[in-house]
């Protein structure tokens, strides 16, 4: 169920972002960033630990941190996100 919801965020945020929708103020995406490093990475090593053992949960959550950490940094840097100035509106 948490796995569910939190591929639908990262599904949504993806779409939203992708297909043009106008970047969101710059505390906005502070926080979805906030949420991409840890909501997935957490919830995988909690499954995992918590499904099979402790190694295994230790084991997704690297797996999934990495994947957040590459998605993360492609939002900051390549779409622009860490840039404040931009909020002029």
């Amino acid at each position: 169920m948490f796995q569910k919801i939190a591929t639908l965020k990262l599904q949504l945020i993806n779409f939203l972002i992708l297909y043009g929708v106008k970047k969101p103020k710059y505390p906005y995406r502070i926080a979805i960033v906030f949420l991409i490093l840890t909501v997935p990475t957490i919830g995988a090593t909690q499954l995992g630990w918590y499904l099979y053992d402790q190694q295994t949960g230790f084991d997704y959550g690297m797996i999934v941190g990495t994947f957040s950490v590459i998605y993360a940094a492609w939002l900051m840097y390549e779409k622009n996100w860490r840039e404040e100035e931009e909020d002029d509106d």
